[in-house]
């Protein structure tokens, strides 16, 4: 799951055993990191809510691209960990929507959108000449329309 936040935003670490109450007790501690995989903050445990379902809801969306939350489900002891469980990842992504992106682009970002595994990026190029990049292994298309506006989509390179 991928979700768009804004800078001081909360974002909600939420994690739902699909067993229930069936395999209780259970502990899910997360680890947060940013887009090159370096810590933002160490493993640390989320509470049980009801019923298998665990939330954290006081995190702060920081000053970085992209976070991610790996989760980790362990026995009762808190260090053996369960293996009949896959270990899911959030993603949550900074919304850009309205900020300049790139001072040597000078573009402002008007929407943001997509699905899945596509982000859809549109905004006002206000001066450039021309543009050329790679994102993280990942395919970049896109057109520029008179020089004045910009459209595309940044697919996964899955």
């Amino acid at each position: 799951m991928s979700e768009l936040r804004k800078e001081g935003d909360i974002y909600y670490l939420n994690l739902q055993l699909y067993d229930g109450v069936i395999s209780m007790p259970k502990r899910v501690f997360v680890e947060l990191t940013d887009a090159s995989g370096t810590l933002l903050e160490p493993r640390f445990e989320i509470p049980h809510i009801v019923n298998g379902d665990f939330r954290e809801n006081t995190k702060v969306m920081p000053n970085e691209s992209i976070v991610s939350a790996q989760y980790f489900v362990y026995e009762n002891d808190g260090t053996t960990p369960d293996i009949t469980y896959t270990i899911p990842k959030d993603i949550y992504l900074k919304d850009l929507n309205g900020e300049v992106i790139h001072e040597n682009l000078d573009a402002k970002v008007s929407s943001i959108g997509g699905s899945k595994n596509t982000i859809e990026v549109s905004g006002e190029i206000l001066e450039i000449e021309s543009i050329s990049g790679t994102i993280e292994e990942s395919e970049v298309s896109g057109s520029i329309e008179e020089i004045e506006a910009i459209s595309g989509e940044v697919k996964d390179g899955c």
